[in-house]
């Protein structure tokens, strides 16, 4: 929820879901802007985007950008505590 250690303990460059200039923006209005926001970051160069069990949520909550992450990311592992997904080049 906006407390960047996760990205201490990966050993990885990260950024939070929603951002904005580096700070944490809370959880999207929907899924057009959780969908604007994750593909920022690809272009950004993120290559993985993960969700703990405080967000898993957002794949219920957000049909169209789950929808989006299953046409567009690979699931590299998953639990009841998180989902970690591999970002792959978006064909439109």
């Amino acid at each position: 929820m906006g407390d960047p250690t996760i990205f201490y303990y990966s050993q990885r460059k990260g950024w939070h879901f929603l951002e904005e200039d580096g700070i944490y923006q809370g959880t999207p209005s929907d899924s057009q802007d959780a969908i604007v926001d994750l593909e920022k970051l690809r272009r950004g160069g993120a290559t993985h985007v993960v969700f703990t069990r405080n967000t898993l949520w957002w794949l219920d909550y957000y049909p169209e950008f789950a929808q989006r992450l299953a046409q567009s990311a690979t699931v590299m592992a998953a639990s009841t505590e998180f989902k970690i997904y591999k970002l792959v080049a978006v064909t439109r």
